[in-house]
């Protein structure tokens, strides 16, 4: 898996990680009784990729990776660019 994940249970796919995500709608945010959207969720898993193999699922909502938030889609996939996925169970990197 790409860094520390908090997930809460036409979209970007991110490059090598396996996964697309969309922004998570208006009517689901008020669902979740949130101000407003924010996370990306996850529309699509690959299988075998390292999404699959991290437990990622159908409907996760991605809220922050590597200790930043995230808003959007866009947010997502940037927070993965340069990022190299580990094996499920690999220590994660400490700052």
């Amino acid at each position: 898996m790409c860094g520390d994940l908090e997930r809460h249970s036409a979209g970007q796919q991110s490059a090598g990680f396996g996964a697309e995500v969309v922004d998570v709608p208006k009517p689901e945010a008020d669902k979740l009784g949130w101000d407003a959207p924010h996370g990306a969720k996850v529309s699509r898993i690959e299988p075998g990729s390292p999404a699959d193999k991290a437990g990622i699922a159908l409907g996760d909502i991605v809220l922050s990776l590597d200790r930043t938030e995230i808003d959007n889609a866009a947010d997502f996939n940037a927070s993965l660019e340069g990022k190299t996925p580990r094996a499920p169970g690999a220590p994660a990197r400490s700052v």
